[in-house]
């Protein structure tokens, strides 16, 4: 590693004193809770990425201190063992037991804030793993950490270098507060984009003249269309076939090579193609019915109602998933994928035990919005590209 020529490479004892901890024992005997107690520093009044020690928990009487080692504010501590080589400066006098060690008398050649980053840095801590040792704990003594090699900036560019650091911390946390303000945004309010974008899409809102009058329908509909649209129902346009679940306890039936897809598998539009369950040829001989090949449409209409997907391969499904063969050549079947999710929410749920239900002559009435294919096809293309940024 090359450093300036006016920087120094030396040994880290010979510029600063190192001593261990030490504990009193028994601990319990020592601990008071006198206003006129010392400060009893441990490694639990720290926190991951904590620079300062400010407070403690335990004070100890003085009778503990022919027994341990006294510290003082500005003075260094450094774990040494567990997790060991955690730089700490402290905030407050006290004393340590033998999980630390006291790091002083550095002040003519480091500036603190610059030796609490070199202590930090990966060219330190890299050192201390390399000597750190136990039989059952890695740990460091002071003669280890006194033996480590350490740059040594003249004090005016320790300064420099400080105030580049802590200006770029400023930075990192001033970004770091605004991607999570971001990720706030992005977790509260994309899915509401998302289902307004799908609103304005399923209502025509999207792509529609500004001359255009609304349709005109003797049903009761959810919300207007434009008058070159119509509304229809599911069973009108489409052919729905609902799956089938053989029977659980039978072994018979489970631990096969077909996947069967429950609403789990679907996820984020898809399925996968690795399905949770898989059945064997009995459960096909003897229960299900026949198999919903690849390119189908899926929708979910029992508990978690109005998940949809396009089936990657043939596959078998239970019956809280319909499969959907579209009968009308006027339809595209990306129209449904992207509408149904909206449409579910204007159907006649039924609750249940397990949550919200549709059955099938619901399903079957449920009302389709349909525009030209030409302003399907626009639609859906829409609703991919919005997707894009969500």
């Amino acid at each position: 590693m090359h450093f300036p020529a006016n920087w120094k490479w030396v040994r880290y004892g010979r510029y600063v004193s190192i001593v261990r901890g030490g504990s009193p024992r028994p601990i319990k005997k020592y601990i008071t809770e006198s206003s006129d107690g010392i400060n009893w520093i441990k490694i639990g009044d720290t926190d991951k990425g904590q620079k300062y020690i400010t407070h403690v928990r335990e004070k100890i009487t003085k009778d503990g201190l022919s027994k341990t080692r006294l510290v003082h504010k500005g003075d260094f501590l450094l774990t040494n063992s567990m997790s060991f080589g955690q730089p700490y400066i402290l905030a407050v006098d006290g004393a340590i037991h033998d999980g630390w060690l006291s790091i002083t008398d550095y002040q003519s050649v480091f500036n603190r804030d610059f030796m609490y980053y070199l202590l930090s840095s990966p060219v330190i801590f890299n050192q201390f793993g390399q000597l750190a040792s136990g039989s059952t704990v890695n740990n460091l003594n002071s003669d280890k950490v006194a033996g480590i090699m350490v740059p040594v900036p003249p004090l005016a560019e320790q300064e420099r270098i400080v105030d580049m650091i802590e200006m770029l911390e400023t930075q990192i946390n001033d970004y770091t507060r605004q991607y999570e303000k971001i990720q706030l945004l992005d977790k509260e309010l994309m899915p509401k984009l998302k289902e307004s974008i799908l609103h304005e899409i399923v209502s025509g809102n999207i792509n529609r003249d500004a001359t255009d009058e609304p349709f005109d329908s003797q049903i009761n509909t959810p919300f207007e269309v434009p008058a070159n649209w119509h509304w229809t129902t599911l069973s009108e346009i489409a052919e729905i076939s609902l799956g089938k679940t053989p029977d659980s306890k039978n072994t018979r039936y489970w631990g096969g090579e077909f996947p069967w897809i429950s609403i789990s598998d679907m996820q984020n539009g898809r399925v996968l193609e690795n399905t949770q369950k898989q059945i064997t040829q009995a459960a096909i001989d003897e229960k299900m019915g026949a198999i919903s090949p690849k390119g189908t449409l899926i929708l979910s209409f029992k508990l978690s109602i109005g998940k949809v997907a396009i089936l990657p391969t043939d596959m078998y499904h239970n019956e809280a998933i319909a499969s959907i063969f579209i009968t009308d050549s006027t339809v595209l079947k990306e129209w449904l994928y992207v509408i149904l999710p909206e449409m579910v929410k204007y159907a006649d749920v039924a609750g249940a035990v397990k949550g919200n239900t549709l059955n099938k002559k619901k399903l079957s009435n449920l009302l389709v919005p349909l525009p030209d294919i030409e302003t399907q096809q626009k639609l859906v293309q829409i609703w991919l590209s919005a997707l894009e940024y969500m």
